[in-house]
């Protein structure tokens, strides 16, 4: 202990004996689905952090259930099957849930999200997705804009601007956890 201690620079520890772990580390980086967080602290403090933000992220994936559910039961909507999918910014929609999703639905099927912007982390990705359930007279409806995306300018229009803006704003929400966690 004294040594890893004493030692500049990064180490690597791979350990499960957690009050080591408490005296030794000062961050833990966490690799998780091909993401790393970066957590300052000891281990005690990275549970605690993961728990709360583990809390959070269930917290909002029950609020997106209940905003979809109201949002079916207002228009008249069975929602036959839950898909739940991790965006990714390395990795399409097509090689995710949501491009299998896209593949299985028929002329007529709606797709409901909360957000454009759950669809994907890039621009050009959203277009594509929006574009393929327009061509495909699949319609997709955004609960939190109020918005049904069908085959006419204005969906298309919209389309661009809500995923223009859904990118700006993950680049900002990034910056600022990216800074929370270096606290």
């Amino acid at each position: 202990e004294t040594y890893l201690l004493n030692c500049r620079g990064a180490v690597l520890i791979v350990a499960h004996d957690r009050y080591f772990l408490d005296k030794i580390v000062s961050k833990v980086i966490e690799l998780d689905n091909g993401h790393a967080v970066v957590y300052s602290g000891n281990y005690t403090a990275y549970s605690e952090k993961r728990a709360q933000m583990r809390a959070i992220q269930m917290k909002a994936y029950l609020n997106q259930q209940q905003e979809i559910k109201k949002f079916a039961a207002h228009r008249g909507l069975h929602i036959d099957k839950w898909y739940h999918d991790v965006v990714s910014g390395k990795v399409s929609s097509n090689d995710r849930k949501l491009g299998d999703l896209l593949e299985s639905l028929h002329e007529g099927d709606c797709l409901i999200v909360t957000e454009v912007s759950r669809l994907s982390r890039t621009l050009i990705d959203i277009m594509n997705i929006i574009n393929t359930c327009i061509q495909r007279k699949i319609v997709l409806h955004s609960t939190k804009e109020g918005y049904t995306f069908e085959n006419n300018l204005n969906s298309k229009i919209l389309g661009f601007a809500f995923g223009l803006v859904a990118e700006i704003e993950r680049n900002l929400i990034s910056i600022r956890t990216r800074e929370a966690l270096a606290v």
